[in-house]
């Protein structure tokens, strides 16, 4: 299994040479991040196995927004950079940015070993878009990313 628990419900997913899990428990935006709502009304956002395997190994992360404030969908809040390239990361939400996880100081690999798990990234409190979607409605916006890059397109 790719970044899920064993015994954590998922969706397998398979297209061209990438296979993956995907945890029923979130939302999934096209930006691939995941959206994970924990106890409290908050939300825990990460990226997804598929984000990880375009940026390759994280080497540095840098949030630009401090706990407490405010942000827009689509509102830059951080960066991060891995060995294949570098990546704004956005809000998938309206709401406010509760913070970065406090783990990734030390462990910055979990970002990619984790990343369903110890390796999220920052949460926030608001609601999620209209346009996040269960793990089989980011499994069908993959199918099409995927032909794009492969060429497959019917």
């Amino acid at each position: 299994m790719v970044g899920t628990g064993q015994d954590e419900p998922s969706l397998r997913y398979k297209r061209a040479r990438f296979i993956a899990r995907f945890p029923t428990d979130r939302l999934y935006a096209a930006s691939h991040f995941w959206l994970q709502e924990q106890a409290g009304g908050g939300w825990r956002i990460g990226f997804t196995s598929f984000a990880m395997r375009m940026l390759g190994e994280p080497v540095e992360l840098e949030f630009q927004i401090g706990a407490g404030l405010d942000v827009q969908r689509g509102q830059m809040v951080g960066w991060i950079e891995g060995f294949k390239a570098v990546t704004d990361l956005y809000a998938p939400m309206a709401g406010c940015f509760k913070g970065a996880n406090p783990r990734l100081d030390e462990d910055l690999a979990a970002v990619k070993a984790k990343p369903y798990g110890r390796g999220w990234l920052y949460e926030m409190s608001g609601e999620p878009g209209e346009d996040c979607v269960d793990a089989a409605g980011y499994a069908a916006l993959l199918d099409e990313t995927i032909d794009r890059m492969t060429g497959d397109e019917t």
